[in-house]
């Protein structure tokens, strides 16, 4: 894999990016500014919220 596209900033999307690039660690991972401000917005200190960690349970990462 080369990219990783992040088109757009839901958190059912992004929060598993550190897991493909641990399995692809030369992809380059793509985004807009739009989309990279609302995912800082949303992960306050580069972890993922108790309101999308109870979406998925123990299957969301704890650092996008």
């Amino acid at each position: 894999m080369r990219y990783i596209y992040l088109t757009h900033a839901h958190a059912d999307h992004f929060p598993t990016t550190n897991h493909l690039l641990r399995r692809f660690p030369d992809a380059t991972v793509v985004a807009t500014e739009a989309v990279l401000a609302r995912i800082a917005r949303e992960t306050p200190g580069g972890a993922v919220s108790d309101r999308y960690r109870n979406f998925s349970a123990t299957r969301c990462p704890n650092r996008p």
